[in-house]
């Protein structure tokens, strides 16, 4: 179209038409031609409009593409953000499972920390049980002993009035029955061993020196990680005493005492600590608790 109206004013097409009709011999040729003319203008007109159209169609197209396209920018735009926050969630989401199973963890490991304990506190109960039935049977002993020296010594005193004979008679069965006194008196301080202050200072002293150190269940390394059995324990190794690991034996293997001492042991089921006086110890109490001095918590102490 563009080439045609172009083509046209170059060549003087619409003059020449008119030129045509006014040059036309007669009236049927002048008509002819200017209904020629008519038609052609016509159709140049309709080809103009129909230009123009399409012209304003293709321009309504491209502000509709441009609209989708910026439709589909801000579409991108959202979708990335939403990745985006996605991705965040995902990473929290593990982080929260990760810290979910250190937590399984250490309640895994707390569970088997409180069975050992049960276990422990059992032992020790049946351990205790013993010793008082232990205890029960040399003082039954004793009160036998005593009742056997009453009897000599009536008897003594019987025979010593009769005469000499009788007297030489008590003094032996006297001498018979002292010397079986001092047996029984022996057998009971063994049982009941005696306080060394040099010792328990050597205990006390080791048992400060731990003071800050973490608690770790079965730990038996001064400086690094130790558990209440294994503080004591090492302790008593300090001042050359060997005693067991486990609270437990360690009560069956002491002697329960009245009079605590600096560097006894406190005992309670499935726990023990190092008594260091004024109502105090040092002990390893649990998880996430280093060494440290406490106010005594105690069933019995024990002394070695």
């Amino acid at each position: 179209m563009k080439l045609r109206i172009k083509y046209m004013y170059e060549e003087g097409t619409g003059t020449a038409t008119v030129e045509k009709v006014l040059t036309s011999g007669d009236i049927s040729s002048v008509l002819t031609q200017a209904e020629y003319s008519q038609q052609v203008h016509s159709y140049y007109r309709d080809k103009l409009e129909e230009y123009v159209a399409t012209v304003k169609k293709v321009e309504d197209l491209k502000t509709t593409l441009e609209t989708k396209m910026a439709d589909l920018q801000e579409t991108q735009t959202e979708y990335d953000a939403q990745k985006d926050e996605l991705n965040t969630t995902i990473t929290e989401k593990s982080s929260e499972i990760a810290n979910l199973d250190v937590k399984i963890d250490a309640a895994v490991k707390k569970a088997a920390e409180e069975e050992a304990k049960r276990k422990a506190a059992e032992a020790a109960k049946k351990a205790a049980e013993e010793a008082a039935k232990k205890n029960n049977s040399s003082s039954s002993s004793s009160n036998r002993n005593n009742s056997s020296n009453s009897s000599s010594s009536s008897s003594s005193s019987s025979s010593s009035s009769s005469g000499s004979s009788s007297s030489s008679s008590s003094s032996s069965s006297s001498s018979s029955s002292s010397s079986s006194s001092s047996s029984s008196n022996s057998s009971s301080s063994s049982s009941s061993p005696s306080y060394s202050a040099d010792k328990g200072s050597i205990i006390v002293n080791a048992a400060y020196s731990q003071i800050g150190v973490p608690y770790v269940w079965g730990g038996s390394t001064p400086g690094v990680g130790l558990d209440c059995s294994g503080l004591v324990q090492y302790c008593y190794r300090q001042a050359g005493i060997s005693i067991p690991r486990t609270s437990g034996d360690i009560l069956a293997a002491g002697t329960i005492v009245n009079d605590p001492q600096p560097g006894d042991i406190c005992w309670t089921p499935g726990h023990v600590a190092i008594y260091i006086g004024g109502g105090q110890m040092i002990e390893a109490q649990q998880t996430g608790v280093p060494v440290k001095v406490s106010s005594v918590r105690v069933t019995y102490y024990v002394r070695y």
